[in-house]
């Protein structure tokens, strides 16, 4: 298993969150979806309080 460094912009952007979810790895994930304007696939009921995901997110 490899270690993927977090980048710079994928941590600010983390940290700069609003704090809707209080879980980092969480918050990284959102942030490195935002980063990459990746489409996320999750069941976590917090993420789509966040409008930062608003287009990334896959809806059942």
């Amino acid at each position: 298993m490899s270690i993927i460094p977090v980048s710079r912009a994928i941590a600010e952007r983390a940290v700069s969150l609003p704090k809707h979810h209080k879980d980092p790895v969480d918050r990284i994930i959102i942030a490195t979806t935002v980063e990459h304007q990746a489409q996320l696939v999750s069941v976590d009921r917090r993420f789509p309080d966040y409008q930062e995901l608003s287009g990334l997110l896959v809806k059942e």
